[in-house]
């Protein structure tokens, strides 16, 4: 793409496709954790067709849309927190040696986490997650962060399978309709 006008047209589009995903993990209950992952995908096109600052300053746009629209602070705060790896993950990817990829991206993930959830319930004070932590026991919240864990490992798979995907399928029929 090399109009502007276009760029931010995309951009717009995306930001609001963002912030619609993260509204609907407002509307179903399972989707806090989901809705903040399929918003994040969304900064593929815009990294890939307007460059990094363009994916950069959408993801800071779909982060305040998501904190100011989204019923579900919880999600918004995952998204505010974690939103952005589509955009740091090539370069995590060049770390060498390999096994010291997977340990920073988990580290990543972990210190996001953590932080997330102080933030939550000692800055927010959010009543509702203060009951729900002191119904769990610390067993069952570390079996929940190791699921956590997981669910990132795969999740970073799906991204790296489906950045390829967008060239090949998404990318050509974007360029056709900004031309």
């Amino acid at each position: 793409m090399r109009k502007k006008s276009a760029q931010v047209a995309l951009c717009g589009v995306l930001a609001g496709l963002a912030a619609a995903l993260m509204a609907l993990g407002g509307i179903l209950p399972a989707a806090t954790y989901c809705a903040p992952l399929l918003a994040s995908l969304v900064l593929i096109p815009a990294r890939e067709e307007c460059g990094a600052k363009a994916a950069w300053l959408l993801y800071v746009a779909a982060a305040l849309l998501s904190l100011f629209l989204c019923a579900d602070k919880e999600a918004a705060v995952l998204f505010l927190a974690l939103g952005y790896y589509p955009l740091v993950h090539k370069a995590l990817e060049a770390v060498k040696p390999r096994a010291l990829v997977i340990v920073c991206k988990l580290a990543l993930f972990n210190i996001a986490v953590c932080a997330v959830y102080a933030l939550l319930l000692f800055v927010l004070v959010s009543e509702a997650l203060r009951a729900e932590f002191h119904e769990t026991t610390r067993i069952m919240q570390l079996v929940l962060l190791a699921a956590g864990n997981l669910v990132f490992l795969l999740y970073d798979l799906v991204l790296r399978r489906l950045e390829p995907l967008y060239r090949v399928r998404l990318q050509p029929v974007l360029r056709k309709l900004f031309r």
